[in-house]
C-alpha cells in the first residue's frame, strides 16, 4: 500500500507533514516549524546548492541522494516502531538536517574557494591533517594532501576525498544560505556538522574501529560519550551524536540504488565518454612512466572495468597515491583518472537495484528483472558492514535491552538472511513509499486500509499511555510489523467505520473544511459504540479460534477479554471507548470529518 505524503513541498499546507513518520511524535512546535521550512527550501531542485557539483561524474550526491535518504529513513522509522521513540525532537531535527547536508561539500555553488579565503580554509583543514606520533601515518601523503598550496590543488578527486570535512566547514561558516532559523543557537551547527563529518568511513565511531585516515579525530564514543547538547528556543536537548552518525551511515549505505545515477537513460553515453577520456589519460601517462608503473596503471584501469572484483576502493586509491608521489606532474591527471574509474565502478554495480524497503524486520532489495548476482552480493555486503556499527552502538547502555530492530532485534545476527531479494513488481508488499512529490488524489480518502492504519496508530498511542510495551503486546508494532491476522482484523475494522456512523445518523462528507471542529460523541453514543466495537472484536477472535482464558497466550489462542461487555473490567472497556473516542481525531488528521445527517 502506498501512503501519499504531500503533493508539493512548496504549496501544500504543513498538515501534510503529519503523514511522515519523522513528524508523527514531534512535540516541539518551534523545531517542527523550523524543520518543515528547511525541507520546503532544500527539496527545491532549483536551490542554489544543487546548481552545480564539483564532481559531476560521480554517482549523484546532490538532491536525489538526499531525498533517497529521507525516504529510506522514514521507511525505516515506519517499520521500526521503537526507533522513533529512541529519538527526542532535537535529535530528529539534527538527523534530518544531516540527511540533506552531509554531502553538501561537493556543491560548487556553496564551496567556492578563492585566493582570499584559501588561508582560512587551510587553517580549518590543517586541524585534521596532523599525523601525530603514529608511525603508521607519518609517511603517508594523505595528510599533506588535505591542505592545498594554491587553487589548482582543489580538484574533483580532492573534493570527493575530503567532502565530509568540507560539508562541516560549510555548515558552520556558510550561515547566509544554510540557515536553520533565527532562534537556533550556533551549537546546532557544530553538532550537525559533526554528524555530517562522521558519515565518512574515515572517522571512527568507536574505540574498537580500525584506524582510518582522519585518525586524529577521537572516536565518536570518546567525545563526551558520543553525546552533546543543543539549545533551541531556550530548550535544551541532549543529542546522541554517536547513534545519529551510525544511523546516517546505515541509510547512506542502503542507498545503493539506480536512482542515484545521474540519468539512467544516458548511462551508456556516460560510460563511453568516460572510457574515451580515461584512455586518453592512460596513453598520455604511460608513455612517460617506468614499465612497472605503467603496468600498475593499466591494471588499475582494467580492474575498475570489473564489477565482481574483490579488492576495496582503498586499495585503488592507495595505489593512485603512490603513483602521484612518483609522478607529481601527473597529479591532476591521476585525480581525474581515479575520479572516472570510481564513477564507472559505482554506476555498474548499482544498476541492478531499483529500490530498497524495510518490512517486518527484513531489508528488501527490489531488483530489475535482469540483474547480476555479484552486484547484489556487493550491495548486501556494503549494507551489512554499516549494520555492524549500528548493532554495536545499540548494544551499548542504555540500549542493550531494547528491541529497536534495524532491521531485526539487536540480539539477532545480521547476515544474508536479513535480506529479501525480489525481482520486478514488488506490489505484494504493503510498504509505505514516502515520496516527497507523490500526488495526493481523491482516491486516497476512499482507501479504507489507510483508515485502518490510522486507527491502529491510535491504538498504539493508547497502549503506550497505559505503560504497555511491545515485548508484552506484539499488536503494538506499527502496521508493517503486526501479524497478518491483526492486520486483516484492522482492515475489517476500517470497513465498519461507516456502519458505526450510520447507527448514530452521521456520515463522512466528501469535502473537508479545516475550520470544522472535531466531532464529539455524546456519552450515550460513546458507550453504545464501544460495546458494539467490543462485540465486533470478540466475534472476529472467536471465528479465528480464540477462547477465553485468564492468561493471554498467543500460541494457544487464549485471551482474557473474550467476555460479554458487562463482565469486562472498566480498564478493558476504556480501551474500546478510546477506539471510538479517537475516531473523530484520527479522521480529522486524515482530512476527513464526521457530520450528523
Amino acid at each position: 500500500m502506498c501512503i501519499p505524503i504531500f503533493a508539493n513541498f512548496f504549496s501544500e499546507p504543513k498538515e501534510y507533514f503529519a503523514h511522515i513518520p519523522i513528524f508523527w511524535k514531534f512535540q516541539d512546535h518551534f523545531l517542527k516549524e523550523m524543520l518543515i521550512d528547511f525541507l520546503r527550501t532544500w527539496n527545491n531542485p532549483h536551490h542554489i546548492a544543487w546548481g552545480e557539483s564539483h564532481c559531476p561524474e560521480m554517482v549523484d550526491h546532490a538532491l536525489t541522494h538526499s531525498k533517497n535518504l529521507f525516504i529510506l529513513s522514514n521507511r525505516l522509522f515506519h517499520d521500526n516502531d521503537n526507533l522513533i521513540d529512541q529519538l527526542n525532537d532535537g535529535e530528529k531535527a539534527c538527523y534530518v538536517l544531516s540527511l540533506y547536508l552531509h554531502d553538501i561539500g561537493m556543491s560548487k555553488m556553496l564551496f567556492t574557494p578563492n585566493i582570499n579565503n584559501l588561508p582560512e580554509i587551510n587553517r580549518y583543514l590543517s586541524h585534521y591533517a596532523h599525523p601525530g606520533d603514529d608511525p603508521q601515518y607519518k609517511s603517508s601523503s594523505f595528510f599533506s594532501s588535505i591542505t592545498v598550496s594554491d587553487l589548482s590543488g582543489i580538484t574533483p578527486g580532492w573534493i570527493r576525498e575530503h567532502h565530509a570535512l568540507l560539508s562541516k566547514y560549510l555548515i558552520i561558516n556558510n550561515t547566509q544560505i544554510i540557515t536553520f532559523g533565527a532562534d537556533v543557537h550556533e551549537d546546532i551547527r557544530e553538532i550537525v556538522g559533526n554528524i555530517c563529518l562522521n558519515h565518512s568511513g574515515k572517522v571512527r565511531l568507536s574505540e574498537s574501529s580500525v584506524k582510518r585516515k582522519y585518525y586524529t579525530i577521537p572516536p565518536v564514543d570518546n567525545q563526551n560519550s558520543g553525546k552533546s547538547v543543543i539549545t533551541v528556543n531556550s530548550k535544551k536537548y541532549e543529542i546522541n551524536i554517536l547513534f545519529l552518525s551510525a544511523l546516517l551511515r546505515f541509510v547512506d549505505g542502503c542507498d545503493q540504488t539506480n536512482k542515484r545515477l545521474i540519468a539512467l537513460l544516458n548511462t551508456d553515453q556516460f560510460i563511453q565518454r568516460n572510457k574515451s577520456e580515461r584512455d586518453f589519460l592512460l596513453t598520455e601517462m604511460i608513455q612517460e612512466m617506468k614499465p612497472d608503473d605503467a603496468k600498475t596503471l593499466q591494471m588499475l584501469s582494467d580492474w575498475f572495468d570489473r564489477t565482481d572484483s574483490s579488492p576495496g576502493d582503498s586499495d585503488f586509491f592507495s595505489a593512485v597515491e603512490q603513483l602521484k608521489k612518483k609522478y607529481s606532474k601527473f597529479s591532476r591527471s591521476l585525480d581525474v583518472f581515479s575520479h572516472i574509474c570510481h564513477y564507472r565502478r559505482n554506476m555498474d554495480y548499482k544498476k541492478s537495484v531499483k529500490d530498497i524497503y524495510f518490512n517486518e524486520g527484513k531489508i528488501i532489495l527490489a531488483c530489475a528483472d535482469e540483474y547480476y548476482p555479484p552486484d547484489i552480493s556487493r550491495v548486501m555486503a556494503d549494507i551489512l558492514k554499516e549494520l555492524q556499527d549500528v548493532k554495536h552502538i545499540l548494544k551499548q547502555p542504555p540500549h542493550e535491552t531494547r528491541d529497536i530492530g534495524i532491521p531485526t532485534s539487536v540480539d539477532e545476527p545480521y547476515n544474508e538472511e536479513s535480506f529479501n531479494v525480489i525481482h520486478g513488481d514488488c506490489s505484494q508488499y504493503e510498504i509505505p513509499v514516502y515520496e516527497p512529490f507523490q500526488q495526493l488524489g481523491a482516491q486516497y480518502y476512499e482507501d479504507r486500509k489507510f483508515i485502518a492504519q490510522k486507527l491502529h496508530e491510535a491504538y498504539i498511542a493508547a497502549e503506550r499511555a497505559n505503560g504497555n510495551k511491545i515485548v508484552n503486546n506484539p499488536q503494538m508494532h506499527l502496521w508493517n510489523r503486526i501479524d497478518h491476522r491483526y492486520r486483516k482484523a484492522n482492515i475489517r475494522h476500517g470497513n465498519d467505520i461507516l456502519d458505526y456512523l450510520s447507527i448514530i445518523h452521521a456520515t463522512i462528507p466528501p469535502f473537508f473544511d479545516s475550520s470544522d471542529e472535531i466531532f464529539e460523541f455524546t456519552s450515550e453514543e460513546l458507550e453504545m459504540l464501544a460495546k458494539i466495537e467490543h462485540e465486533r472484536w470478540m466475534k472476529e477472535k472467536v471465528e479465528e479460534g480464540w477462547i477465553y482464558g485468564e492468561e493471554r497466550d498467543e500460541k494457544k489462542l487464549i485471551h482474557p477479554c473474550i467476555l460479554d461487555w458487562d463482565d469486562l473490567t472498566d480498564a478493558v472497556k476504556e480501551k474500546d471507548r478510546n477506539v471510538i473516542r479517537n475516531l473523530p481525531i484520527v479522521l480529522h488528521s486524515m482530512k476527513l470529518s464526521i457530520k450528523r445527517l
